[in-house]
């Protein structure tokens, strides 16, 4: 789903919102909260391609999952907000970076 919506945020972007005329900490808002989508379309991408077997995987998962929705909730209340941002963004940012680090944890080699 949110590789659908991550190129209908660059066309929001560029005919929408007119970013390329707005102020420098507007477009910034902008353009980063674009590129944090598409890590989390990526992040999804990647989870695609393995089944999660232990319940720590299965967390893991369900954060990557539902991390695109926050952030899509991000993209359109922070550019408004200028550097002070939201929770939203930084939560989720923090959330995958714990998803992350337990998938590394759970995938971990054996001796």
């Amino acid at each position: 789903m949110i590789l659908v919506l991550f190129p209908l945020a660059g066309v929001y972007m560029r005919y929408v919102a007119m970013v390329p005329q707005l102020d420098g900490v507007t477009r910034m808002m902008f353009r980063s909260r674009f590129l944090l989508l598409l890590m989390a379309a990526v992040a999804n991408l990647a989870l695609s391609s393995g089944q999660p077997k232990s319940l720590l995987q299965r967390v893991a998962s369900a954060v990557i999952l539902a991390s695109p929705f926050p952030l899509i909730a991000a993209f359109f209340i922070d550019p408004g907000r200028g550097l002070q941002g939201s929770l939203w963004s930084g939560l989720t940012m923090r959330a995958l970076f714990a998803a992350g680090a337990l998938l590394a944890f759970t995938n971990r080699p054996r001796r």
